[in-house]
Formats: structure tokens, sequence, C-alpha cells
């Protein structure tokens, strides 16, 4: 039985969530395989997050460097796009990091205290969850969801816990 599930890529260890994260091995994979069709468009992929988040929540507007820009032309607007591709960065930094817990914790502590100077309130990180899993729906199997929304609770619950 080991040898089919060593063939299909699984392990015994598939069922144990790592101590920090509480993701198995089989919900890191189910991440890094639907993140990596997500970043085969990273920009257009991170204006459809931010420009939803905005739309959603208009009220953080203020809180960016491009908030005078009307919101019909953020897409053409350069600031807009570079805070799209860092939100894609940001992200992808705790896809790469799914397996060291530890750092995947130090990179949130990092983006927390960046946050935390901007003072972005304790809300609008459940706010960004909730945008980046209905983008994420739309384009990932219901199995991945449940792993990204495990994922996700952890860096926004650890993230708003520092502010």
């Amino acid at each position: 039985m080991g040898i089919i599930f060593s063939f299909l890529g699984w392990t015994v260890s598939d069922g144990n969530p790592d101590a920090i994260t509480g993701l198995t091995e089989t919900e890191n994979r189910l991440i890094e395989t639907s993140w990596a069709k997500i970043m085969e468009s990273p920009l257009e992929n991170g204006m459809a997050i931010m420009q939803s988040f905005l739309e959603k929540y208009p009220n953080y507007m203020k809180l960016f460097p491009f908030k005078h820009v009307p919101m019909d032309e953020l897409k053409d607007n350069s600031r807009f796009k570079v805070h799209c591709t860092t939100v894609m960065y940001h992200i992808s930094q705790l896809v790469n990091n799914l397996r060291d817990g530890k750092l995947l914790i130090a990179i949130l502590d990092k983006l927390a205290a960046n946050h935390k100077k901007l003072q972005v309130p304790p809300q609008g990180y459940d706010d960004i969850k909730g945008v980046i899993l209905d983008i994420l729906e739309a384009k990932v199997s219901l199995t991945a969801i449940q792993a990204w929304r495990k994922l996700l609770d952890l860096a926004m619950t650890h993230v708003r816990d520092q502010l």
C-alpha cells in the first residue's frame, strides 16, 4: 500500500498537521499547485484581488498611496500595480515557506510590523482574507480552498494579533 501512496505523491504523514501551520502535506501541495496556476498571471490576479477589495471596502482606499486615483483609473496606475505585485509577492512568500513554520511566522511578523506603521485596522485582515478566498474560489478546487482557508486563517490571525 505504501508503494501506491508514494506513486501518487502521498506520504504516510499526510494526516499529521504541522505543529506551527496546522497544514498537512496534502494541503501544502494543494496550496502550492493552485498558487502556481494563479501565478501564471500575477499582475492580473493581484489587480483582481485589490480591485475587489477596494470596491467591497472603499473605506480602506485612504490607506494607500493611490488614494486619490478614481476607482475606474486604478488599473492604469503604476502605484496601484506596484502594490498589487507586492501583495502577490507576500502571498508567494507564504506559499514558498509552508514547510518552514518558523520562517513563515517571521515573514508574517515583518508584514505585521510594516502594516502596523500604516495603521491598518485589524478588521482589514479579515476583509482581505475574504476577498482573496473569493478570487481563489473562482479558479481552484474546493479542497484547495479549504487548505487556503487554513493558511489564511493562520496568517491573518497572526498578523492581526501583532497589532
